[in-house]
């Protein structure tokens, strides 16, 4: 079985870099409040992970799902700053 190399992710720290994706789920969009799409966070450091709905994948409604994200989890991102 072949290994393939992977690369590496340098952070300095907690909330240093964070990888976010988007899934798309029209199929469940009935049981889910009409909710299209799932943003999930990653934080490398912590692997810490968070994921909220989003009605759509515009712009502004990515960034109102990062705003929720931030708001759930402000205490640890306020510590991961200091």
């Amino acid at each position: 079985r072949y290994v393939y190399p992977r690369r590496k992710i340098v952070t300095t720290g907690i909330h240093h870099v964070w990888e976010a994706d988007l899934c798309v789920l029209p199929r469940y969009a009935a049981a889910n409040n009409q909710a299209k799409y799932i943003l999930f966070v990653i934080d490398s450091f912590s692997k810490k992970a968070a994921a909220t709905p989003l009605l759509s994948k515009r712009p502004p409604d990515v960034v109102q799902g990062f705003k929720r994200i931030m708001d759930k989890d402000k205490q640890s991102i306020l510590y991961g700053l200091q």
